[in-house]
């Protein structure tokens, strides 16, 4: 019926006709925009942004800037909810808080605000000035500022000190700087929770005193309360729930802090910060311990706040709880998480008259700088216009105007200017005590009809760190790029590849069923030599166990890691068997026979073994940053010694019940005949696989490898690399297959079997197994008591300074020995042993009646085992417990795991073992899994294991069952079949067969050795990494990423020195120690100049004493020094052309690298010419295990090359040389420096280096964009907010290079972004080119200039690229950004996250082929060219498809270096019109016409 109806041509018709009535309907035009009323949560987000315009005077109306007109800066902000502040001038709130009371609750920055409020409403003189009444806006002492204004004049003022302040007042009239110690000293503790529980009653009860003036209607009373900490509002919110003076005023609050958190947590003892000691990073407290107590104290004071400003004495005007103000180092890490809590916190609470003012994004979109963490008055006005907004609505007449005019020291720069000497030569403490003394006063404008208001620029910029990886998994893989149908064929492909190793399997089956279908189930040992499955020294008892079955060479399960279940047992109770008799334990009755355990038994431990191996492949694949970051992930590597326990377990098991007469040798030969097939598979395949990539092994490693030796074999002694220690060098983290270390461990324990097996059946009681057991759960535990008793440095992490495949030091030695050599996990394959004879031991007689006890114990093992464990793997990563618990600190728990599925004879088989039953038979490929797991990942078509359908476990487990079924279960019924072979077992040779073995891994070994001498296709000059990257890959004719051959241009005299230096026979840029990184370069007509940082690395340990300042002592304490060796190497070249820079794109192939010099000209300064060595040395101590951490760093880093006009110019950070600038209490800081007049040719040349003074924050200052505007050098200091900054007098040889006047400005999309991911970092990178062909450019067809940023977390360190672009005029402002440049990651050399740098980009026209650019108009290159090889003795290029020839013509591109994980140093050359497509079109053109180019 509803098919006939919608089937009907009427319905069809009407649905026709309502679409063109909406398809032609007129538009609905724009709202008008709204002025922000009052609401539960301020409108806050969006831009401010600043116009040219011209105001008249009277009208305050604002017009277009027209040329010759008198013009002011005016600005505007533009929310995204589509309203605007109206503007309270002073006069507009002297009216609206006349009468009222307004109370505040903070830290300096609250201090700050409360100044400025007084001061507007003041007429004559200053109403709070930090110099005349005696006060400091610090944060620590000003405990209350109570003032009282009546029509601008102050009648009433009181200002209450913490006492330790007005003992160090004392000092101040003779000795300045005594008095400065004596506030830093008496900080210290200054505001424990004890001393303000008791103090800050005492001064906020000033507010009550007698003195204070009675309330009246034209006056306003304002109140500033100290509040470091979430209990100090609960004090303030007391003190004035106990007034009585000003009871008829309307009263509202305002509160905002989360700094001194922070402040406190990264304090150290007597320190400026350290207020509360208790709350200190160095006395134990984490991060998560921090946030803990921020929220405990937030939400009980918030209790106390809503009921006051809903029900109490504020509930007319209500209150106003502010996150904290932001500056741009609080951009990421801790300082962009502190305010979370409070904004979750509120978003449930909020009212119209509870509101949640979000000023943390409030300032992040104010368009100006800090002043020493404090905002400047310019943000302090608008911060203040968010607030009346919500407390004078209707109140006063609103102004029409919606954008301010400011009037006054308003901007940071212009603090600096007013306020010389950080304001100390005024005579203030701080600079923002300064700033804020000198009026700043807010007028309205009203705004043009043009720009009465401008939506912020839409849309967020999109990251995905896991991009880059896309290069490095084409490179292994040779995928293209994923897609969301990708995932889908995928899936289709690998159900189809299951369904083809299912119908095989089933088909290699059945025919070997038919083979051995006449046989009949053995009863003698002759019957079971018949079977070939048997050697004749084995026994064949069948009569002590009457469910035997025939052993079937098509259902042999491999011994898992361990021969996973030994002995004629484990064909028993199978389900391809044919006997009646045997049932499944899921079907049987509990406490019937059928499902009491006997000796001959199967072990139920299919799933748990498949489990553990996808456990641990999920948690390598969580080290690579393949998996979400959830913590149960980190915990697989804990199941590989359980699989050593395994192994004991079963061996004992099969010989206590079936004792074999073999010698150790054949023992051990038996074994590894089940594992050693499928291993030398997946060896010889990843080695392959690995050659393709351009990787090389030493033939050292190779052979270890093929023997299995590599868990306890040194390398070659040639290649040793422990700088002189002494120490070997391990090769277990060499090798290829190195997660098959436990492989080289059962060697020797399978070896050593038989004598431990007489030592643990001397245990003939249960009390002296269990006492064994107890030894060997508590042996692992030396891991963590040792480190703690001789103080070893970082405590229980003391292993976190080994970086894998690295062995320079000590603690690299210990730490592979202890994660890989056999001697350190003998104790669990002991523990396994004792396990079974534990078993053995508690088996139950027929004659004796079961324990109930014991029988639920049996039942709760493996439920209590697995929440226990499961506990433990989702109470956060490893960390510092991964070599505790690699050793093996968690076998109790696994140990119960395993005894509850083996169960114990005479019992009921426990409830799990039975549950398991059915699909015991995927025990046999959790082997192939653990072997396959990192092969597969080489070869899986996606680029990401964390597939929405889990699909790439799903394509592992079907690969194991593949391999299983077709190498390693043929392999082994070969063996067998040789084994019984009538030739090998005669007298003579009976007693030797098993010799054969060893001809398995002989040729394994000579194919390896073999294999070396062959070249493979896609080799590159990239050694010791996991992955490459190809050398040359492309993505379209426009398009194309190379390695560069940076090696080729070292210069002879640095080639011979890195060469001595060097511990490898690879090149000595791809050393362990060494690397050439962040190449710069810029091109000038035809000439090169080319600049990359030598780096090299060192780390020493040992123990001296130093004096602490922390303590204020001298002790012993360890010291590591790590030791950074670090030039710039120069070279230039005068025809860039001629040494292939032109034809990247067209020929694919790298440029040659110009000769390449250390640049030892650079100078520290012009009187001293000192060469630029001795830095600043950073240093930290760590408290909790007195170490003691030196970074030194031996010379300049990262260059950035740049032309400005005819001169050129080199930055590059550095730490300040020593007695020149000052290093401060920390040992220094990175910084930018700047020499001028460089001289590629001759680097011997003398250069001085001056510092950039351009920082705001004092912070360390790195990644700025130099580039050239109007023959001036400009410098991009920051992303968010875009500051720019003009650099003076830069072609003189000078110590420092001032900086002038600053410009700022914001883009929407990049504020969203950190909203969204507070964790994540924005920097410059690279120079800034000045693009102005605009033909290339059609998504934004004007002149500007082209810059390069990166997205950095945090929290992994992975990086994301981007171009960006601004306009070519101040402010600067960005007006697009582009699509994340896809960049080849590499793993950095001291080990983490895959990693790119872009450090460098220039503009160089490329020659292309004419028929791939759009160019075929152009013609033919000749006539009658119909040979490749004519077309190109021409210098023109052959196109296939077309059979033609055509010319080669130029088009512009950007070459833009950079650095893959610290190794691999590569350009992406795209040309602009390509580049083009990267940005989305949509720019924020409106910026571009604020200021034209004159």
């Amino acid at each position: 019926m509803v098919i006939e109806m919608l089937a009907t041509p009427a319905l069809w018709r009407w649905c026709c006709c309502l679409y063109l009535l909406l398809a032609l309907a007129p538009a609905r035009a724009p709202a008008a925009v709204t002025t922000c009323q009052r609401d539960r949560e301020p409108a806050v987000e969006g831009s401010l942004t600043s116009h040219r315009l011209s105001v008249d005077p009277g009208t305050k109306n604002g017009t277009t800037c027209i040329k010759g007109q008198s013009c002011q800066q005016v600005w505007s902000m533009s929310l995204e909810r589509g309203c605007s502040y109206s503007i309270y001038e002073a006069p507009q709130v002297r009216d609206c808080l006349a009468g009222r009371w307004v109370a505040l609750s903070g830290s300096s920055q609250v201090n700050v605000w409360t100044v400025y409020l007084a001061n507007l409403l003041a007429t004559t003189t200053p109403a709070l000035d930090a110099r005349v009444h005696h006060f400091n806006i610090d944060g620590v002492f000003t405990e209350l500022i109570d003032v009282i204004i009546e029509d601008g004049e102050v009648i009433y003022r009181k200002v209450i000190l913490n006492h330790n302040k007005v003992e160090c007042e004392m000092w101040r009239s003779y000795n300045d700087q005594r008095a400065r110690n004596c506030e830093t000293w008496h900080r210290h503790n200054a505001h424990s929770v004890a001393r303000d529980a008791t103090q800050l009653p005492k001064a906020f009860n000033h507010i009550n005193d007698p003195a204070v003036p009675r309330h009246m209607p034209r006056r306003t009373r304002i109140t500033y309360f100290f509040a470091q900490f979430w209990d100090n509002v609960e004090t303030a919110v007391k003190a004035l729930e106990g007034n009585s003076n000003w009871n008829g005023a309307d009263l509202t609050f305002v509160s905002s802090l989360g700094k001194w958190y922070v402040n406190a947590w990264y304090c150290r003892p007597y320190q400026w910060c350290s207020t509360r000691p208790e709350y200190m990073m160095m006395k134990g407290v984490t991060e998560k311990d921090l946030m803990k107590t921020l929220e405990h104290d937030m939400l009980s004071a918030l209790d106390h706040l809503e009921r006051f400003c809903t029900n109490g004495r504020a509930s007319k005007l209500g209150c106003s709880i502010a996150s904290m103000d932001y500056c741009p180092h609080m951009a990421s890490g801790i300082w962009a998480k502190i305010s979370m809590p409070l904004r979750r916190a509120m978003q449930a609470r909020s009212t119209e008259l509870f509101r949640f003012v979000d000023v943390f994004k409030l300032t992040r979109n104010i368009v100006d700088g800090c002043l020493g963490g404090h905002q400047p008055q310019l943000s302090n006005a608008w911060t203040w216009q968010v607030f009346l907004s919500n407390i004078c609505m209707g109140r006063t007449v609103l102004s029409q105007g919606t954008f301010a005019v400011f009037d006054g020291t308003c901007r940071t720069e212009q603090a600096q200017q007013h306020c010389p000497n950080l304001g100390r030569d005024k005579g203030f403490h701080y600079l923002w005590e300064c700033a804020v003394s000198s009026p700043c006063l807010m007028h309205a404008v009203v705004p043009p009809p043009e720009l009465a208001w401008k939506h912020p620029t839409p849309g967020i910029v999109k990251v995905d760190f896991a991009l880059g990886l896309s290069l490095l998994k084409r490179s292994s893989k040779m995928v293209v790029h994923s897609r969301p149908w990708q995932e889908t064929s995928v899936l289709l492909a690998t159900v189809l590849l299951g369904a083809m190793v299912a119908c095989a399997c089933s088909q290699t089956c059945s025919i070997q069923r038919k083979h051995h279908s006449d046989h009949e189930l053995p009863s003698t040992c002759e019957q079971c030599e018949q079977t070939a499955l048997l050697s004749r020294e084995d026994t064949c008892e069948h009569d002590e166990f009457p469910n035997a079955l025939e052993p079937k060479p098509w259902i042999v399960t491999p011994t898992d890691l361990a021969g996973t279940n030994e002995g004629p047992e484990k064909y028993t109770m199978d389900p391809d068997s044919e006997d009646e008799d045997v049932k499944f334990m899921g079907e049987c009755e509990p406490g019937s026979a059928s499902c009491v355990v006997t000796p001959g038994d199967r072990f139920m431990l299919g799933p748990a073994c498949v489990a553990a191996s996808l456990h641990v492949a999920a948690s390598h694949f969580y080290s690579q940053g393949q998996l979400a970051d959830f913590p149960f992930f980190d915990w697989g590597f804990t199941w590989v010694p359980w699989f050593l326990m395994l192994s004991g377990f079963l061996l004992t098991s099969a010989q206590q019940r079936l004792p074999r007469e073999e010698t150790s040798c054949q023992h051990m030969v038996r074994h590894l005949a089940s594992i050693y097939p499928l291993y030398a598979v997946s060896v010889l395949l990843t080695y392959v696989h690995d050659r393709l990539l351009g990787l090389t092994l030493h033939k050292w490693v190779l052979v270890a490898q093929a023997w299995l030796l590599q868990a306890f074999m040194f390398d070659d002694p040639r290649r040793w690399s422990n700088k002189g220690l002494g120490l070997p060098r391990w090769i277990a983290e060499d090798a290829l297959q190195a997660h098959c270390w436990l492989f080289s461990c059962l060697l020797v324990y399978w070896l050593a079997f038989k004598c431990s097996y007489q030592v643990v059946s001397n245990f003939t009681r249960v009390c002296s197994v269990l006492i064994a057991m107890s030894f060997l759960f508590l042996l692992p535990w030396l891991s963590v008591l040792l480190p703690w008793a001789f103080s070893v440095p970082s405590g229980l992490d003391w292993g976190h300074e080994h970086i894998y495949g690295k062995q320079r030091t000590t603690v690299d030695f210990a730490v592979v020995f202890l994660k890989f050599n056999p001697l350190c996990y003998i104790h669990v394959f002991w523990l396994g042993m004792l396990l079974s004879r534990l078993r053995e031991l508690a088996m139950k007689s027929q004659e004796e009646s079961p324990s109930s006890c014991v029988q639920f114990l049996l039942h709760a093992l493996v439920p209590l085992g697995y929440l226990g464990l499961l506990t433990i793997f989702l109470s956060g990563p490893a960390a510092a417990w991964r070599l505790p618990a690699r050793l093996s600190i968690l076998l109790p728990l696994q140990a119960a795991v395993l005894i509850g599925f083996a169960g114990i004879p005479g019992y009921n088989a426990p409830l799990l073992a039975r549950v398991a039953r059915p699909i015991n038979f995927i025990e046999r490929y959790s082997f192939g899994i653990y072997v396959m797991q990192h092969l597969c990942f080489d070869i899986w078509p996606l680029e990401s294991v964390a597939s929405e359908y889990g699909l790439y476990f799903v394509f592992l487990f079907w690969v194991a069952v593949m391999m299983v079924h077709f190498v390693q279960i043929p392999a082994l019924v070969a063996w067998i079949t040789i084994q019984n072979a009538d030739f090998l077992n005669g007298p003579r040779m009976v007693g030797y067969k098993h010799h054969f073995f060893w001809l398995l891994p002989t040729a394994v070994s000579g194919l390896l050795l073999l294999a070396m001498h062959f070249d493979f296709p896609g080799r590159t000059d990239v050694h010791n990494s996991r992955f490459v990257l190809p050398s040359v890959y492309r993505t379209s004719d426009g398009h194309i990423d190379l390695r560069l051959p940076m090696s080729e241009g070292l210069h002879r005299e640095i080639s011979d020195h890195a060469s001595r230096i060097s511990s490898d026979d690879t090149s000595a840029i791809n050393d362990d120690d060494q690397s050439l990184i962040n190449p710069s370069f810029v091109f000038s007509g035809g000439s090169l100049v080319i600049a990359v940082h030598h780096r090299s690395l060192d780390i020493q340990h040992s123990n001296k004493s130093r004096w602490i300042k922390a303590n204020l002592s001298r002790r012993i304490v360890t010291v590591i020094e790590v030791t950074r060796h670090s030039r710039i190497l120069m070279g230039s070249s005068s025809d860039a052309k001629a040494h292939g820079w032109d034809d990247i794109l067209h020929t694919g192939k790298a440029p040659r690298i110009p000769s390449l010099r250390g640049w030892s000209g650079l100078r520290v300064n012009v009187s001293s010419l000192h060469p630029w060595k001795d830095l600043c040395i950073r240093q930290r101590y760590i408290e909790k295990n007195h170490t003691l951490v030196l970074h030194r760093v031996t010379g300049a880093e990262d260059p950035k090359l740049m032309q400005v006009g005819s001169e050129s110019l080199l930055a590059f950070s550095s730490y300040p040389p020593l007695g020149t600038f000052d290093c401060g209490p920390d040992g220094g800081r990175s910084q930018m420096y700047l020499a001028a007049s460089v001289v590629p040719d001759d680097v011997g040349a003398t250069v001085v280096g001056g510092r950039l003074d351009c920082e705001v924050e004092g912070l360390a200052t790195k990644n700025w964009i130099p580039f050239e505007h109007r023959g001036k050098l400009y410098m991009v200091y920051s992303i968010v907010p875009h500051v720019v900054k003009e650099v003076f007098r830069y072609r003189e040889r000078r110590a420092v290079y001032p900086c002038g006047l600053s410009y700022y400005s914001n883009f929407p999309p990049l504020l969203r972004l950190q909203a969204q991911q507070p964790g994540v970092a924005v920097r410059g990178s690279a120079q800034a080119l000045f693009v102005k062909d605009i033909n290339r450019t059609k998504n934004l067809p004007t002149p500007h200039y082209l810059g390069f940023m990166h997205i950095v977390d945090s929290g992994t360190q992975r990086y994301a690229h981007f171009a960006y672009r601004f306009s070519p005029e101040p402010p600067f402002d960005i007006v697009q950004v582009s699509t994340q440049l896809e960049l080849g990651v590499l793993s950095p050399q001291g080990g983490g996250s895959e990693f790119a740098f872009l450090s460098s980009a220039a503009l160089r026209n490329q020659r292309i082929c004419a028929a791939t650019s759009g160019f075929e108009n152009r013609g033919l290159c000749g006539t009658g060219v119909t040979m490749q090889h004519a077309c190109e003795v021409k210098g023109c290029c052959w196109v296939e498809a077309k059979k033609a020839c055509f010319e080669k013509v130029s088009e512009p591109a950007v070459i833009i270096a950079y650095s893959a994980g610290e190794s691999d140093t590569r350009a992406m050359v795209i040309t602009l019109a390509r580049l083009d497509e990267l940005f989305d079109g949509r720019p924020n053109v409106s910026s571009m016409n604020k200021v034209q180019p004159k």
